[in-house]
């Protein structure tokens, strides 16, 4: 879980304790989590002091109603863990391959689309050995750490 969704998570706790909540409305059980277990947590949050409608599908809750939707929960986790199986593969064989793997927007480099290769930026490169100098070369005995370089 991301601290992220915990935050958005304890926010809308508060607010269905104190009442001010009263109706949540979801898109689909896979949109309160990719995880079947947290999706259970959340859901069974919201139905104390709320009521729970989802947009796509009517979840009864009946014994066949309660199967469905925990059925859709497991379904969106091994949805999600197979894309993530899918992107790693392809992340290993473009590194594999010396491509860049990752986000390309970094200071001193650019990313030349026909090579799929950084390529050094020169006017960038004399800032980053700068920031690289003050950090490790010590100025009348003191090192610069990264807010000293900053300021």
């Amino acid at each position: 879980m991301s601290g992220e969704f915990l935050d958005r998570l304890h926010k809308a706790s508060a607010g269905l304790r104190d009442g001010l909540i009263t109706r949540v409305v979801c898109l689909d059980p896979d949109r309160l989590s990719r995880k079947l277990m947290n999706q259970l947590i959340v859901s069974e949050e919201i139905e104390r002091n709320a009521e729970l409608v989802f947009v796509n599908g009517d979840y009864q809750k009946t014994p066949e109603g309660m199967l469905f939707y925990q059925m859709r929960g497991a379904i969106a986790e091994f949805e999600k863990a197979k894309i993530n199986e899918r992107m790693s593969r392809g992340r290993r064989e473009k590194a594999r391959q010396g491509k860049v793997v990752k986000d390309y927007l970094v200071y001193r480099y650019d990313y030349d689309q026909e090579s799929n290769q950084l390529i050094v930026n020169e006017q960038e490169a004399p800032i980053v050995q700068l920031i690289f100098e003050l950090f490790t070369t010590p100025n009348n005995g003191i090192v610069k750490g990264i807010n000293g370089i900053a300021h």
